[in-house]
């Protein structure tokens, strides 16, 4: 006798039954299907255990943190230049990231010398982005002289965006 808790299907022998298709159930005794739970239970434990046990020990901080030199370069002279500028924190696998690609390649337009825009890949630049605790992409944290003012994280409307960046570009007057 099979040991699976499932009920099984097997053609009955009746040649007109057979012709016409028909099935009877066989129902397996209730220890084969208690046996059987609790095998297949105590292995999935056994396993979240393990992959809980796993995932634990890769903690955040063991992570190893990457810096493309150019970005680096680039953030480092940017928070030294006075003025107002925009750093987008993406990723090019992230769809809102991609979404508000034209978005801000217009504001960037746009503010064409009131507001500089520098693009900060996550995946290439985890330092960066850990050292501003960027928890979600994208993230926009705006910069005057060097200070970081406010950041908004998410995608938004063209008309958000640019309403966000006109109250820091009508306070820089």
């Amino acid at each position: 006798m099979p040991k699976t808790c499932s009920a099984s299907f097997t053609n009955i022998s009746d040649a007109r039954a057979r012709d016409a298709g028909a099935m009877r159930l066989q129902l397996l005794p209730p220890d084969a299907c208690r046996r059987t739970y609790w095998d297949n239970t105590m292995k999935k434990n056994i396993f979240l255990f393990a992959l809980v046990f796993a995932l634990a020990a890769c903690t955040e901080n063991s992570r190893p943190t990457t810096q493309s030199p150019e970005t680096a370069a680039a953030f480092q002279s940017a928070l030294g230049q006075p003025g107002l500028f925009v750093v987008d924190f993406n990723a090019t696998w992230c769809g809102p990231c991609r979404q508000m690609k034209p978005i801000v390649e217009q504001a960037e337009k746009d503010y064409a010398g009131k507001i500089k825009f520098l693009p900060v890949d996550v995946d290439q630049n985890s330092a960066i982005a850990q050292q501003y605790n960027v928890q979600g992409i994208p993230a926009f944290f705006i910069f005057k002289d060097g200070k970081p003012l406010d950041s908004r994280v998410g995608s938004m409307s063209g008309g958000d965006f640019k309403k966000w960046l006109d109250g820091f570009v009508a306070a820089n007057k």
